[in-house]
């Protein structure tokens, strides 16, 4: 488990989280959509955060995207398709559990 020192008395415990899981994001210059693993950003406390993979930067300094975990729910009753596989958001509710969400942003 990962520890937070906070000052010279308090140490905080961060939860674990599970490098496999799948994020998405936007930059705000460029308006890609990006991918990642965990493994990929950087955590603190409770955001996964990282550079724009376009270079973008904003008077000087590289963008910094925040990436919301993919949260895939299984529905064989819908198809997946050109909708899940260029969505922005988090939220995948189709035949592909979020495997396929924001493939092709």
């Amino acid at each position: 488990m990962a520890t937070l020192q906070l000052d010279m008395f308090t140490t905080l415990a961060l939860p674990a989280h599970d490098h496999a899981e799948t994020y998405i994001g936007t930059c705000k210059v460029c308006k890609a959509t990006q991918k990642r693993t965990a493994d990929t950003l950087t955590y603190s406390g409770h955001l996964h955060y990282g550079k724009c993979s376009n270079n973008c930067s904003y008077k000087g300094f590289r963008v910094e995207i925040d990436f919301r975990k993919i949260q895939g729910t299984y529905n064989p009753r819908i198809k997946c398709g050109f909708k899940c596989q260029t969505a922005t958001g988090p939220v995948c509710e189709c035949s592909c559990n979020g495997a396929n969400h924001g493939g092709k942003a």
